[in-house]
């Protein structure tokens, strides 16, 4: 394995106190969009089970059956995000603007339909499908939030931005 020159350079160069990193407007800003997104997804995850005993009436069987739906889609929003962001940088967008453009309407594709979900919700489909569609959103979000630290900060910063950010969840 040969390591470019310039990879040599970038991982020589100055580390940046973690406390200094905090103190910039992006990775408080990180943080705090961790601390407000990763619930709901957690949420989501982790309260499907419960919801689909608790008021449908399913067994583990049919669980297993039906509550993979949304994280299929989940799914499809992780490959999707990346590939939106790659669209509209292709178009001329700069790239961290870009990643914002997509997270920003990543967050609306996550909470739109789980502040609709009390008034469509109408049988354990559609709240599989509701489901999935924040899910969507949410991976979509991951997708390029994952990857901002590098577009925004110093490379040798990247990792402890990212490091930083993730106290949020």
């Amino acid at each position: 394995y040969y390591t470019p020159e310039h990879a040599i350079k970038e991982s020589k160069a100055r580390v940046i106190p973690p406390l200094k990193l905090l103190r910039t407007r992006f990775v408080s800003r990180l943080l705090l969009a961790k601390i407000f997104i990763e619930p709901v997804w957690y949420f989501v995850t982790f309260w499907i089970g419960m919801y689909l005993v608790d008021v449908h009436h399913w067994d583990l069987k049919k669980i297993g059956w039906f509550a993979m739906i949304p994280f299929i889609i989940a799914d499809v929003g992780n490959i999707a995000g990346g590939y939106f962001t790659q669209f509209i940088i292709r178009k001329g967008v700069p790239v961290p603007t870009a990643r914002r453009i997509a997270i920003g309407i990543s967050g609306i594709i996550m909470s739109v339909p789980l502040l609709l979900a009390p008034l469509s919700v109408s049988s354990p489909m559609s709240a599989l499908l509701i489901f999935g569609l924040a899910g969507f959103g949410y991976t979509s979000y991951t997708a390029n939030i994952l990857a901002l630290p590098a577009d925004v900060v110093p490379k040798s910063a990247a990792a402890s931005a990212w490091g930083l950010a993730c106290i949020g969840n």
